[in-house]
């Protein structure tokens, strides 16, 4: 079954792709009982949800949700903002085609909830691809990553993935550093003019691949003497990469 785009063309996928994908996907335990995909009240709160659009008939049974339903079912979970854009939306689509694999058009909960497993499965590889670039482009060692990302998670205290500008002021403290208000806004300026280059989704949030990118910068002007505590060194200025950043260094300083 094709499922038109949003753009009016159709959504075509890699055949063999699709069919390694499926021989996977049913041999999978979790799709014979989705439900273990998921905590218990989370899975409360989303068939909850699902069974608001999709209502029970006469006879007890359901007919299942049409592809608008499930964008509605998505924005009622608050994550619209994830199939926002007509490429997200084409994913989602294809997404969709994938579970409804009795061609009715009409996806069930646990269709549903096989969306739900593809969808993170996704967005964890994206995010993984995303990281791993960042990762490499920074120049760091293995050790040195390690230390950036227990670092990293104690400035996610809120254990999102992302944090922001304050949290990055605030390890300069932990470390002991008394920033003055001309620190502040030259750090600023380094984080802004990183974030241009490297924020793929420009929402001024940092993950840690781009927490990397930052490091990278930062430990490179040597900013409030981090490169002494953290005992990092820059790497020779060989590559690309390094010219980058050279130039996001000169950025931010033409900033101040």
């Amino acid at each position: 079954m094709t499922q038109p785009s949003p753009d009016g063309g159709p959504v075509l996928l890699d055949v063999d792709a699709l069919f390694a994908f499926l021989v996977h996907f049913m041999q999978d335990e979790r799709i014979r009982n989705p439900k273990i995909l998921f905590p218990s009240e989370v899975w409360e709160d989303i068939q909850t949800i699902f069974f608001k659009f999709d209502r029970q008939l006469a006879d007890g049974t359901r007919n299942g949700l049409h592809t608008a339903q499930i964008f509605e079912v998505w924005s009622a979970l608050g994550r619209d903002d994830e199939v926002a854009s007509i490429e997200e939306k084409k994913k989602m689509l294809s997404r969709i085609q994938l579970v409804d694999l009795d061609n009715t058009g009409l996806i069930k909960f646990d269709q549903f909830a096989q969306l739900l497993r593809i969808y993170i499965l996704d967005r964890s590889m994206s995010q993984r691809a995303y990281e791993l670039k960042h990762t490499k482009a920074s120049r760091f060692t293995r050790a040195e990553v390690s230390e950036l990302r227990e670092v990293f998670h104690m400035l996610d205290e809120a254990g999102t993935g992302e944090i922001d500008f304050i949290a990055v002021k605030g390890m300069f403290r932990d470390m002991g550093c008394d920033l003055k208000r001309e620190d502040v806004d030259r750090l600023y300026a380094i984080m802004d003019a990183t974030l241009a280059e490297v924020d793929a989704n420009d929402n001024k949030l940092i993950d840690f691949g781009e927490f990397l990118m930052l490091m990278r910068v930062i430990i490179e002007q040597n900013f409030a003497g981090i490169a002494d505590k953290l005992k990092i060194a820059s790497p020779p200025p060989a590559s690309k990469a390094a010219r980058a950043r050279a130039m996001l260094s000169r950025r931010a300083s033409a900033t101040q």
